[in-house]
């Protein structure tokens, strides 16, 4: 992406691709400095990226044996189990800025240097190749045979993960659908071994905010740029592979526009997937669907079609549409989302998005954000 929009060439090397064939050797030193940093630490805590979600079973003891709190990069959710008591959340959510506000030496697993750009980051940053996670937990058992345990810290991350889901539910979504009504509903008719799939969009960090996921690759989705129509396809191929699991999709309506007929494979098979499409129905003028009727499509395509318009009884339409899919029969579940607050995430994204951009492209976004709200109202005035 940088080498295709950015005008000004790239300060740093391009990042080497480590194939099974070249993966670094495990230094015996290093690891034993490594862990030395790590019990000499005041307030240690864990950085986990998506090749650390094979490591799951280590990472969780190695987060015991420190009683450090675990965050997660927006790729890595589910490399840690959300109902752990030292699972902070998402990289971005405040209550990840509590829980590693005394950090002094950050341990980051399979994380690339672009998603450190949202952590205040303390002196001591150790990067450690997930290959190296087992080794690296039998020098900390040596040197710290028993499990610590920071009773302080978890009753912290328990209420900094509470007074998030607080503050999303006191939004008022002004007869719309709280997204945070919508996944603590799903949540609690999902198994711990449900894989949930997101396309590219709000959609997309909404879920990794504020949906628990307690397995490893238990949450997939696309993590950068031009994957809109991935969802629905994605979820056909993980629930043929997993055919005994709960797979649901969380889809926005413009990929379903896109992809949507992929269903038709799901109906084919009796695949007995959901796909939850977030329809916001707050159109712009660079996103102008018209007006769809997701009822009819569904029925046309024979899945089932469970529509969600506000926050009542959403318990109920959530357990029919499960049960529907447990007979095979793939559904579709409109909610009417709100999507008038940002995530977290998104907020952070955009900051340093613009941080990191040299001044003239900084210029240049600024001139089309312009554009396109003076297109916006104009086309707007022409619709009224």
């Amino acid at each position: 992406m940088d080498l295709q929009v950015l005008h000004e060439e790239l300060a740093q090397p391009l990042p080497i691709y480590l194939s099974a064939a070249n993966q670094p050797e495990i230094n015996a030193d290093e690891l034993d400095v490594t862990a030395q940093k790590l019990i000499d630490a005041k307030n240690p805590a864990l950085l986990l990226g998506w090749c650390a979600v094979d490591t799951s079973e280590k990472v969780i003891a190695l987060a015991d044996v420190l009683a450090a709190p675990v965050c997660t990069s927006l790729a890595g959710n589910g490399a840690f189990p959300a109902g752990h008591l030292l699972h902070a959340g998402l990289i971005t959510n405040p209550s990840v800025r509590n829980a590693l506000k005394d950090c002094d030496c950050l341990l980051a697993i399979g994380i690339n240097s672009s998603e450190l750009e949202y952590l205040e980051l303390p002196e001591q940053v150790i990067h450690l190749d997930p290959a190296a996670t087992a080794s690296l937990l039998y020098k900390l058992q040596e040197l710290q045979p028993k499990p610590s345990r920071n009773l302080a810290l978890e009753k912290s991350i328990i209420k900094g993960k509470a007074d998030l889901k607080e503050d999303w539910l006191e939004h008022n979504s002004k007869g719309r659908v709280n997204p945070a009504v919508f996944f603590d509903s799903i949540s609690k008719a999902l198994s711990n071994e449900v894989i949930v799939v997101t396309g590219h969009g709000t959609h997309r960090t909404l879920a990794a905010e504020l949906l628990p996921i307690n397995n490893p690759r238990g949450f997939i989705g696309p993590t950068s740029f031009n994957a809109m129509g991935y969802c629905v396809p994605a979820v056909n191929a993980i629930k043929l592979a997993n055919p005994d699991k709960q797979v649901i999709g969380i889809v926005g309506d413009g990929a379903m526009v896109i992809n949507g007929m992929e269903a038709v494979t799901a109906v084919r098979e009796k695949l007995g997937a959901i796909y939850c499409l977030f329809n916001n129905s707050e159109r712009t003028a660079s996103k102008n669907l018209g007006h769809i009727n997701w009822g009819s499509f569904a029925e046309a395509l024979e899945c089932g079609y469970f529509p969600i318009v506000n926050n009542q009884g959403i318990d109920t339409i959530v357990r029919r549409a499960m049960e529907t899919a447990a007979q095979s029969q793939p559904v579709i579940m409109e909610v009417c989302i709100d999507y008038s607050r940002k995530t977290y995430y998104a907020e952070h994204l955009e900051k340093a998005q613009q941080a990191r951009l040299p001044s003239r492209d900084k210029l240049e976004l600024v001139k089309r954000a312009i554009v396109r709200k003076i297109m916006g109202s104009v086309r707007q005035k022409d619709s009224v």
